[in-house]
């Protein structure tokens, strides 16, 4: 509930900055304020598709998916604060273009928690790649940046509430990884 918190405290901050701008409501702030309002719902949607994973009850509504819509679609949801840390973003779809099989909604959850985790371990003016291929009659998604894990954190990663970013944090990582294995196979 750490990131809800921190956006919902953003969306009254801005929503204090607008009521005390002298004439009104200054228009540059709106689209700020729609912004932390969609990414407060969005993070809501997300905790609730856990307790649903967790609890049994999620399901997959699979369909022909295209890979690139699907990776842009993810490096879009972060362009913000990919462009805030100046970091160089690398999306390669190796699948040669033939739509996959998969759940839309699933998969964008999935590859936005590890691709916010390799954005936020990135430094200023580091390098992340997103890429998906084709190997053995599977298709491998790799998210990829040059920070690298102590030993520690590499046993730890995908237990729930794991993190090495500060308190409150850290079920993105253990998200991915039981929506991948209990629902996706």
């Amino acid at each position: 509930f750490h990131d809800v918190t921190n956006f919902a405290a953003g969306i009254r901050g801005l929503c204090e900055i607008m009521a005390d701008a002298p004439g009104g409501v200054d228009a540059e702030l709106m689209p700020l304020l729609r912004g932390s309002a969609e990414k407060m719902v969005d993070e809501i949607q997300r905790l609730r598709l856990l307790r649903s994973a967790e609890g049994g009850d999620l399901t997959v509504a699979r369909s022909e998916l295209q890979v690139q819509a699907l990776l842009s679609g993810v490096v879009a949801h972060f362009a913000d604060e990919t462009a805030a840390r100046r970091l160089e973003v690398s999306v390669t779809d190796k699948t040669g273009g033939a739509p996959i099989l998969g759940d839309r909604d699933l998969l964008h959850v999935i590859l936005c928690d590890v691709f916010q985790n390799a954005v936020e371990a990135s430094g200023r003016d580091d390098r992340v790649t997103l890429s998906c291929e084709s190997a053995n009659g599977e298709i491998v998604f790799r998210i990829g940046n040059p920070a690298v894990l102590s030993d520690e954190a590499k046993v730890h990663l995908f237990e729930r509430s794991f993190t090495t970013r500060g308190a409150g944090k850290g079920v993105g990582a253990y998200r991915a990884k039981l929506i991948c294995e209990r629902y996706l196979g």
